[in-house]
């Protein structure tokens, strides 16, 4: 028997603690890196400590009691890949049937006189990071943590470019801020180099809201309005909330369309004691720069 992870908490060997709510008291459970052992369980943390099954009764029935202890879902970044890469495949899908007339023009036109919020965030000590194959720029909190492999982000984006018949790229993942119960925000950056028709930065957010919230009840869009970075890029971004597993949630997303190409960055909350991202999100979409 093994510790139970469906989503809802992590259970990892070699120091690294668990962070779910309602573990077991301490005890000996069976060791996630070797089933034919035991590992140590302090009631928050493996710890070091192994042993051979000689208590293998013992053990069973507090694993048991492990296995039946209720949690809140932690979104980390192993969580994302299940969840959120679901999501990006199903918003593949919206960007592969945008080809809808009209385009940026329109949207801007659309408009009127001074609807645009001019972004003021400022990537001041940030890192210079490559987008669209180099012919762009994004800058990055240096104190991110990348979490492009956990997301499996080469498979994503092959999935979401397949489903739409267009390239769309996962750029990277990364881990922006963790709170006390290991919960995690972790930001996604995305590309389009070739819209296969016309859309506009608004369109690609509704659709993103309405169509990627798979299994989850009660999206409400909180805020939402269009645009312009201080490099004269036009977009639209939103912060929007929902229900999983009877827990809340508050996530960010951003677009920016020029030309055929599109980035989009998105920010997934997972923890009701953190910042919902839009910061992040607006500040990332305000230090895009173009090279052409």
């Amino acid at each position: 028997m093994t510790f139970a992870n469906d989503g809802a908490g992590s259970q990892q060997a070699g120091g690294m603690t668990a962070q779910t709510q309602g573990a077991p008291a301490a005890g000996w459970y069976q060791d996630p890196h070797d089933a034919t052992g035991l590992r140590w369980w302090d009631g928050a943390a493996w710890s070091e400590h192994t042993t051979r099954p000689d208590a293998a009764t013992a053990a069973a029935s507090t694993m048991a009691t492990f296995e039946q202890q209720p949690a809140k879902p932690k979104r980390g970044a192993k969580w994302f890949f299940s969840l959120v890469g679901t999501a990006l495949v199903v918003f593949a899908i919206v960007i592969g049937k945008s080809v809808i007339g009209g385009g940026i023009g329109d949207f801007i036109a659309e408009l009127g006189d001074g609807d645009e919020r001019t972004l003021t965030a400022k990537a001041d000590g940030w890192t210079s990071f490559d987008v669209l194959a180099g012919h762009g720029t994004i800058q990055l909190d240096p104190a991110w943590e990348d979490a492009y492999d956990l997301v499996d982000g080469d498979a994503v984006g092959a999935q979401m470019s397949a489903d739409a018949g267009t390239t769309i790229s996962v750029e990277g993942a990364w881990i922006t801020e963790t709170d006390a119960d290991g919960n995690s925000n972790v930001l996604f950056v995305m590309t389009v180099p070739a819209l296969p028709g016309g859309t506009t930065p608004k369109l690609e957010v509704e659709g993103f809201i309405g169509d990627t919230q798979v299994g989850e009840e009660n999206t409400v869009t909180e805020t939402a309005g269009p645009v312009v970075t201080g490099n004269g890029l036009h977009g639209y971004v939103a912060e929007f909330s929902y229900d999983l597993y009877g827990w809340s949630y508050t996530d960010a997303v951003g677009s920016i369309i020029e030309g055929k190409r599109e980035v989009i960055v998105y920010a997934s909350n997972g923890s009701d004691q953190l910042p919902t991202g839009i910061v992040e999100v607006e500040t990332v979409l305000n230090s895009l720069v173009l090279n052409d």
